[in-house]
């Protein structure tokens, strides 16, 4: 889960990395004669790490902005939490002072 904006920054680089390293041996693949259900299998698992952390990305701009869904279940309190944060403009090291605990206690 993105939490913050440096751990959003850190996901953009990599999500254009990887892109790009599934079009370009893809293209070498089929000009090997590699049939395309042999290549969907081979790049399956990238694409599906990908779509995860262009969805991670997605609802931090959301969240940014005040879009999120209410947590119907304890397990989604947590990004509840980070939307509700994010949305106000407030770092962790900001929430975690006017709490009056650590850092690391707001990150988790």
């Amino acid at each position: 889960m993105i939490r913050s904006e440096s751990e959003y920054n850190e996901a953009l680089r990599p999500c254009r990395e990887i892109q790009e390293s599934i079009t370009q041996p893809e293209k070498s693949l089929v000009a090997d004669g590699f049939k395309p259900e042999e290549i969907k299998r081979v790049t399956d698992p990238t694409r599906s790490f990908l779509a995860g952390m262009e969805w991670e990305i997605q609802w931090f701009d959301g969240a940014r902005k005040g879009h999120f869904d209410v947590a119907n279940r304890l397990t989604s309190l947590g990004r509840l939490l980070v939307g509700l944060r994010v949305t106000r403009g407030r770092s962790q090291r900001e929430l975690a002072t006017r709490l009056g605990v650590s850092q690391a206690q707001v990150s988790r």
